[in-house]
């Protein structure tokens, strides 16, 4: 015969199985079918051997269990009345009618075990205890009380996560408090309800609000899921201004976090769509987040992997070409002349330059050229171009003069003075370094006024070394007239 315990269903199939409840209180039987055991198949209602049918199989094991002890085995049923309650019955020594009576027990008894399992099935599987009585289990209820299944899968799980480490350095740990779990539960069931109605931009306002929050306490993780959540019901909601403002607040928030890949990405996704729709406001808008993005990479990878941050400076170019970007896209040139000036590629080096320079007399933007002007005349002078270096440091020293800054008319002043120098023109380099020295003393760069100092002194050194003493040479003095020396090492009068 099977036990009671086994027939006890599980937990799911219980819950779907149970029936209304009656009037009474009590729950239906549930529509399962009932187990058959050896004992139903022999005591059928109406049989004429009823009685004497189960007695005589009570009388065979007896039988089974005398022979086993004939052979030397024990006897587990015979002087055990108090264990069985029915040692008459066992041995056959009782009437049929005391078998009857022990066979309609034992069928009580497995009817009672029956509707125990019933009663256990239909109970809740929290009974007792603090966690009915939580927060977190009266909200999830009532997540489920108004048919939102999305929103109590999601509190359920934020209620019983283990707390978030915010902050590694100082050991900060975040969790929902209950008077906030509540309000995130309001949140969730209103964008599951809106988003059943079709009113999506709610849905959206609501999301936005659930990350803001997210990433106001430090949970970042779960403040992009909610950016993630609502780009997706964006694009379920076919409205495409909804949705390229879904994608461009999850873009500002990855770029805010520093996942400039990602944000790169979404708005690379911005751009494709605006140009499919001919939205020229989300074209220059998506174009300028672009430049900024990967002039960030670029920046971000120059000194580890010069080519790859090249790649994203030339990829900051083209988008500044689209979106009609001149001063982003100077910008970018010039960038990508540094990259290959640090990849030893001058050449390259001074084609961006000159592009960018290009690209700034063509716009009338002044700054910009004066600086791309000397940064093309000290390519031009490394590369041994010394006329047209020559020719662009003049330019360069005109545009200075004219934007009247003193910082650039240092450095044009200070390059042509190196030029000069180079070609054996002491006088003209000298004055070149005066004139630097006095825009760097202007500007007030301590930093560069020690680099003019030591250009200037390297420039007059050789200059006395030739030139002092009546044109003999600072030499010659030395060798000489040791007043002239002295004057000079006292007063510094040569």
């Amino acid at each position: 015969m099977q036990s009671a315990s086994s027939r006890v269903p599980r937990k799911p199939a219980a819950a779907s199985s149970l029936g209304k409840p009656s009037s009474s209180g009590r729950c239906g039987k549930p529509n399962r079918p009932q187990p058959t055991s050896s004992f139903s198949k022999t005591a059928q209602p109406g049989t004429a051997g009823r009685f004497g049918t189960s007695t005589a199989l009570v009388a065979s094991a007896a039988a089974s269990h005398f022979t086993a002890g004939a052979r030397g085995q024990s006897t587990p049923f015979v002087g055990q009345a108090d264990r069985t309650g029915r040692e008459g019955s066992v041995c056959g020594l009782r009437a049929p009618q005391n078998g009857a009576t022990g066979a309609a027990a034992h069928t009580e008894k497995r009817q009672a075990a029956r509707t125990k399992v019933v009663d256990d099935a239909s109970a809740p599987v929290v009974v007792v205890g603090p966690e009915r009585d939580s927060v977190p289990f009266r909200l999830c209820c009532e997540a489920l009380a108004e048919g939102c299944v999305q929103t109590y899968m999601h509190l359920f799980e934020l209620a019983h996560r283990d707390p978030v480490c915010v902050d590694t350095l100082s050991r900060k740990f975040f969790n929902v408090p209950d008077d906030r779990l509540a309000w995130v539960q309001q949140q969730l069931s209103a964008v599951e309800v809106l988003r059943r109605q079709s009113e999506f931009e709610q849905v959206f306002t609501h999301c936005e609000q659930l990350a803001n929050y997210f990433e106001s306490e430090g949970d970042y993780a779960e403040a992009a899921w909610y950016h993630e959540m609502a780009l997706h019901y964006m694009m379920e909601s076919l409205d495409r201004t909804l949705e390229q403002r879904a994608r461009h607040v999850y873009a500002t928030f990855q770029e805010r976090q520093g996942h400039l890949e990602e944000a790169a990405a979404l708005y690379d996704a911005m751009y494709r769509l605006a140009v499919a729709l001919r939205d020229e406001a989300a074209l220059q808008d998506a174009s300028r987040c672009l430049v900024r993005v990967h002039q960030a990479l670029g920046e971000a990878l120059k000194s580890s992997d010069p080519a790859a941050a090249a790649r994203h400076y030339a990829t900051a170019a083209e988008a500044a070409v689209r979106g009609k970007n001149v001063v982003d896209e100077g910008a970018a040139y010039s960038a990508l002349g540094d990259v290959s000036e640090a990849r030893g590629d001058l050449p390259l080096a001074l084609k961006y330059q000159r592009s960018c320079r290009a690209v700034a007399q063509q716009n009338d933007l002044k700054p910009q050229e004066c600086q791309a002007t000397l940064r093309v005349a000290d390519l031009e002078e490394r590369l041994g171009l010394k006329l047209e270096a020559s020719t662009t440091l003049h330019e360069a020293l005109q545009l200075a003069k004219e934007l009247g800054v003193p910082r650039q008319l240092c450095i044009a002043t200070m390059q042509l003075g190196e030029a000069y120098r180079s070609r054996n023109q002491e006088d003209e380099a000298l004055q070149c370094f005066d004139e630097s020295f006095a825009a760097a003393i202007e500007a007030g760069d301590q930093e560069l006024i020690d680099t003019v100092r030591i250009a200037m002194g390297f420039a007059r050194g050789d200059y006395y070394l030739t030139h002092a003493y009546g044109g003999k040479g600072y030499l010659h003095l030395v060798y000489t007239d040791i007043r002239a020396q002295l004057a000079w090492m006292s007063g510094g009068t040569l």
